[in-house]
């Protein structure tokens, strides 16, 4: 995303498409008044993008739904009217949306919805549970990574992964590591990502392998900026930094 845009690359044409665009109206003495897209996530024929506005009360944040890019419903304040999402991520066998708010240190679950109205059926999105996560064990970093895979839940938080069965809001499980750059749960397979580490686990078994960015042919202060794993053909992209002082 950038700002209110949210744009795809096209690595084989190098080029760069917009998938939706935030309009606003702008007032030249406050400039802050422009929207942001603060998080997304595509699914499908889905896209949803949580945007955040200033306004005299504040940052007001808006979930906002896009269908084939078009604008499809919005949900005004999803977590309250002073706490905005920190994280989001999705299921897409399901069409499943999950939205965590750290200072409301709680965790929201949105599905599609089927309502009749007039003798039509409407479909809109709506909060059908959350739960409280433990907002104390964030850092003063205030990260939290999501990754959910249908009836699975994984929060890294602090120094540590919560595994949820998130339809019932029972806690299963901790894993004993950091994922404060990125995580993605394929399955029972679980990719985690730290500046300084990455590993895989299974939730059954336990860990299965991983490596540090000390073990790579780099120098001292080299760190892992992202990595992207693809389960499909089990391949890790890496994204170092060499931080210089």
């Amino acid at each position: 995303s950038n700002k209110n845009q949210v744009q795809a690359y096209n690595f084989r044409k190098n080029s760069v498409s917009s998938r939706i665009s935030i309009s606003f109206n702008y007032l030249p003495d406050k400039a802050s008044s422009c929207p942001k897209i603060t998080h997304f996530c595509e699914f499908g024929e889905w896209l949803v993008a949580s945007v955040v506005s200033s306004s005299d009360f504040g940052p007001q944040e808006t979930l906002h739904f896009y269908k084939n890019q078009e604008l499809h419903s919005l949900v005004p304040r999803p977590h309250s009217q002073s706490n905005t999402i920190d994280a989001m991520s999705v299921c897409e066998r399901q069409s499943t949306l999950v939205t965590a708010s750290i200072g409301e240190g709680v965790i929201k679950r949105w599905d599609i919805v089927t309502s009749s109205d007039n003798a039509q059926n409407k479909q809109g999105w709506r909060c059908t549970s959350k739960f409280q996560f433990g907002s104390v064990m964030v850092p003063k970093s205030g990260i939290i990574r999501l990754s959910l895979c249908e009836d699975i839940l994984c929060v890294a938080v602090g120094n540590s992964v919560q595994v949820w069965d998130h339809s019932r809001g029972i806690l299963l499980k901790r894993l004993s590591c950091q994922a404060n750059r990125g995580i993605k749960l394929s399955n029972a397979d679980l990719f985690t990502v730290s500046s300084k580490a990455i590993q895989m686990w299974n939730l059954c078994t336990g860990r299965k392998w991983g490596f540090s960015s000390d073990g790579l042919d780099t120098n001292d202060n080299t760190e892992v900026c992202q990595a992207v794993w693809n389960p499909k053909i089990n391949e890790v992209c890496l994204i170092l930094r060499e931080n210089s002082f």
